[in-house]
């Protein structure tokens, strides 16, 4: 039994570390499709406009070589003279009349299908168009998702910084605080160490401290004073030390 729970957990599909972004991808996919498929029904579209005018020509042809033939016998009738032979004109008739049999048949159905195909590619293009105006809140949630993301590295590297900055003004306090005391003119900005801005989105993952405006003044306040107290030490290390 504890073998059938084991392997039920076990075989559970892991959860996608972006379901945002691989729901855009899929969104995405969609698209795709839905453009493939619209090119599928223009194509179709056009083969059938096609055979309508393949058999439009067709009867044009028809339509001309009577008017060729009955030229050539008006124009006998009207002179007086015998009927010429019209057997190689007749031939081409009969052809042209077959092919123009043939097409038409093609025709027709190709009549018939074309407001199916017009219809199919108004479908999708309304389709498409509700895909692109989700588009927007599908990629605003996978970007939302990345920055998430990348809020651990933030913050490491952020508190990296805060630490080498604490470090350096620790140093900075001690050399203010000596040429305050003796007279010796130099300042570097003991008091600078406070303004560290470090933009940051409005977002819970890259919050840091309290969100209340008393409690996160005392924990400046404590920052500032471990800065003294650190600039004291180093004053300790470097008079015993030298390094």
């Amino acid at each position: 039994m504890a073998t059938g729970i084991t392997a039920l957990f076990r075989d559970k599909p892991e959860q996608s570390a972006t379901p945002h972004r691989d729901a855009l991808r899929a969104h995405l996919r969609e698209a795709q499709e839905l453009s493939r498929q619209q090119q599928i029904a223009v194509g179709k579209s056009a083969a059938a406009r096609s055979d309508m005018d393949a058999s439009s020509a067709a009867a044009s042809r028809v339509t001309a070589l009577r008017g060729q033939i009955d030229q050539l016998l008006g124009d006998a009738r009207y002179a007086g003279t015998a009927l010429p032979d019209i057997s190689v004109q007749e031939r081409e008739l009969l052809a042209a009349e077959k092919e123009h049999a043939r097409l038409s048949i093609i025709a027709r159905a190709a009549a018939s299908a074309s407001d199916r195909f017009r219809q199919d590619f108004d479908a999708l293009t309304a389709k498409n168009r509700e895909h692109q105006q989700a588009l927007p809140a599908l990629l605003h949630s996978a970007a939302v998702e990345r920055m998430a993301a990348l809020a651990a590295e933030f913050r490491q590297k952020e508190e990296a910084l805060r630490e080498v900055h604490a470090r350096v003004f620790s140093c900075v306090v001690l050399a203010d605080q000596l040429s305050r005391e003796n007279g010796l003119g130099v300042f570097f900005g003991a008091r600078l160490f406070g303004e560290l801005n470090i933009s940051r989105p409005h977002h819970d993952a890259f919050h840091r401290g309290s969100t209340d405006a008393w409690t996160a003044k005392l924990e400046r306040d404590a920052e500032g004073l471990a800065v003294e107290k650190a600039a004291e030490e180093l004053g300790r290390m470097l008079l015993t030390q030298g390094d």
